[in-house]
């Protein structure tokens, strides 16, 4: 993991500065199947794949939380498909209307800006990844996680 507070958009966020260990996944089963599907437009079947597979992070994100701590909310799944949505349209004004590939390489000037603009989006979205921890009467109960999972296994969870 690099270091996310220093990113300069969402691509260089979950493609450098996050950690990578399901990125190939999500690629396989998320976005690659999508934007084969929509061969006839190149744009629509990129932007879609990124979408569905953003959704399928928070859907495994969501997935942990049920289990670890007996916690039902979309929170996540909103925060995936927020990121994946501002992926797409971040790419579109950078790549289409400014004409910058994402290989293009900015001055030190142009990433202090970047980031000036991308850290308060994603701040602003961060409560959704962060509230799922910290819901409940009894904090302390959701944060172990090995009485949850005991719950579970056992099928007395509610």
């Amino acid at each position: 993991m690099g270091n996310p507070y220093l990113s300069t958009s969402p691509r260089d966020l979950w493609s450098n500065q996050w950690h990578q260990i399901y990125n190939e996944v999500f690629q396989e089963f998320g976005y690659l199947p999508v934007k084969n599907y929509f061969k006839h437009s190149k744009a629509l079947g990129c932007a879609l794949g990124i979408c569905a597979a953003f959704l399928i992070s928070g859907l495994f994100h969501d997935y942990i939380a049920i289990v670890s701590f007996n916690h039902f909310s979309i929170d996540y799944t909103i925060f995936f498909l927020f990121h994946g949505i501002l992926l797409v349209l971040w790419e579109a004004v950078e790549g289409d209307i400014l004409g910058r590939g994402k290989d293009f390489k900015d001055s030190l000037g142009i990433k202090v800006f970047k980031m000036s603009l991308f850290l308060p989006i994603a701040a602003f979205i961060l409560p959704l990844f962060v509230e799922p921890y910290i819901k409940g009467i009894y904090i302390e109960s959701h944060l172990n996680i090995y009485t949850n999972l005991t719950k579970w296994s056992n099928g007395t969870a509610i």
